[in-house]
């Protein structure tokens, strides 16, 4: 699973090595909603959802698989196996963000202005229900806040208190 930012096409060269390391292995590169454009705009719960039925609906992967996620893919591809069970081998991440983000990375170069007003409403719920960082956004200054009011990140790491004893 792709990072944010990215497609599933973004994920090709790391397929094209694991295709030569493995040769004959099946590869499905998952692309949810839009790609590029939803990986921005769509909550992670909901990209969690689509990659679920994407890959609950793929013959292939029914008898278990090893999943790969980059970036914010391995929130994703971590989610789901939690929340939907996945038959999972193995779980490998690049650059996972399992502690949340706390800035905006330079290689996205957006305005200052936009990564002012991402610190400061990233916890409101029009905001988780709109921008995906936003269900990572950790602000190390409002920690409280984050605990209680975003939507994902603090879910699947069971920081809320009381563990969600269905998540493996």
């Amino acid at each position: 699973m792709h990072g944010i930012s990215s497609t599933a096409a973004g994920m090709k060269e790391l397929a094209g090595w694991i295709r030569t390391s493995f040769p004959g292995i099946y590869i499905i590169s998952v692309e949810i909603g839009n790609g590029k454009e939803d990986s921005f705009l769509l909550p992670i719960h909901k990209r969690v959802e689509q990659f679920c039925d994407i890959v609950n609906s793929d013959e292939h992967l029914r008898q278990g698989f090893n999943m790969v996620g980059y970036s914010q893919g391995s929130i994703i591809v971590r989610g789901a196996i939690e929340r939907c069970s996945l038959p999972v081998y193995n779980l490998i991440t690049l650059s996972g963000i399992y502690q949340g983000v706390f800035s905006v990375p330079y290689v996205l170069q957006l305005p200052a202005e936009f990564r002012d007003l991402i610190t400061k409403y990233a916890h409101e719920n029009p905001v988780q229900n709109a921008i995906s960082v936003a269900n990572y956004w950790r602000d190390p200054y409002q920690l409280n806040r984050f605990i209680s009011d975003c939507h994902f990140l603090p879910d699947i790491n069971n920081e809320r208190g009381v563990p969600n004893q269905i998540y493996r």
